[in-house]
């Protein structure tokens, strides 16, 4: 099985409980999500996988990653700005979705956190 499809099978079984804009307590997941986001468009592998996981690092490796992220935008262009965010309730954790713009068009990523905002789940 590939890394993304086990990367898929991570986000869904980690489906969203609810849908909710922000909260005001607790950890801040679209916080920790942007910044993310913002290392793979430009191509920080490195730091991006930084905030993986333990079994996260183990299912997705940084060569993986950077291979994968780079077959996805390739056609795209240059990185331009994160643009929309929102968030979704997991079970243990939440969903965050952050769009990339880019000069020809743009990627809207889902990033799953835990409580302690280490990725665990990435499409």
């Amino acid at each position: 099985m590939s890394a993304f499809a086990v990367l898929a099978q991570c986000l869904l079984a980690a489906a969203p409980v609810s849908s909710d804009a922000g909260s005001a307590v607790g950890p801040d997941y679209s916080g920790a999500a942007r910044p993310i986001a913002t290392e793979l468009s430009t191509k920080e592998f490195a730091k991006g996988y930084a905030r993986f996981s333990p079994e996260m690092a183990k299912a997705l490796p940084v060569k993986v990653l950077e291979g994968q992220w780079l077959g996805l935008v390739a056609g795209l262009g240059p990185f331009t700005q994160l643009g929309a965010v929102r968030t979704e309730d997991l079970a243990k954790g939440r969903l965050v979705f952050v769009e990339c713009v880019h000069e020809k068009g743009s990627l809207t990523i889902k990033v799953a956190l835990n409580d302690q905002l280490q990725v665990i789940g990435l499409r």
